[in-house]
């Protein structure tokens, strides 16, 4: 089973500060490199349970008064995972200011239809959400980032007065990037989370118990306790 608890339940607190009476909350989960749909649909059910069990007190039905779905948004791993840090690299030129052209060219050139086909699930799906009168609220961990922060400007950019944008709110964690997603975005990294840190990451460092990580099934004689699969 993949654990990406600790990361998620970092997020839950934040449901309070996108809850109102009379709307519920879409939350979806915006995986980093190295998942497979598998595994960010597992991750996603643990996300889901997580919720349930932490500010729900394992109430089903009262979850879904507020809970309108969980669910992944989710972007492809390519070539083993190393087309991922290719990919989360020229993701994270291409989207700062000033950035030189040819790099845009040569990020559209290796991943546009991928790229772009992950991208435009995820917008149509927040915008499904915002239009039937719902928040969203996007739990963004390592290269999730960079893609909510696409996905936030196209629907700035489609709709009339970016009014969408109200209804979106993010979780960032464990961001490659050296930017925010929006200027109220809560940052949350571990505190030994090198992908964070080579970011350049300035947000809310917490400390992480779990000093050893490994890939779950790969070394049987580690315990359950001590397994983690980060992705």
């Amino acid at each position: 089973m993949k654990k990406l608890l600790l990361l998620l339940l970092v997020s839950l607190s934040w449901l309070n500060a996108i809850e109102i009476d009379e709307y519920k909350t879409d939350v979806y989960f915006a995986n980093g490199i190295l998942t497979n749909e598998k595994n960010a649909t597992s991750n996603t059910l643990l996300l889901e349970k997580s919720i349930r069990i932490k500010r729900y007190n394992d109430n089903e039905e009262k979850m879904y008064q507020h809970i309108g779905k969980v669910k992944e948004a989710y972007n492809e791993t390519h070539f083993g995972g190393f087309g991922d840090l290719i990919e989360s690299l020229l993701q994270k030129l291409s989207l700062q200011e000033a950035i030189d052209s040819e790099i845009r060219k040569l990020s559209l050139g290796l991943f546009e239809t991928s790229h772009n086909r992950n991208l435009n699930t995820q917008v149509e799906a927040y915008k499904e959400s915002i239009e039937s009168g719902h928040k969203v609220l996007v739990v963004a961990h390592s290269q999730g980032n960079l893609f909510t922060y696409e996905a936030r400007g196209r629907l700035i950019d489609e709709s009339k007065d970016a009014w969408m944008d109200k209804y979106f709110q993010v979780v960032s964690i464990a961001s490659p990037a050296m930017f925010s997603i929006s200027s109220d975005t809560p940052l949350i990294s571990w505190d030994n989370d090198l992908v964070a840190w080579l970011g350049v990451y300035n947000g809310s460092v917490v400390n992480n118990d779990i000093r050893r990580i490994v890939w779950e099934g790969v070394n049987p004689d580690v315990t359950s306790s001590n397994k983690c699969n980060f992705h």
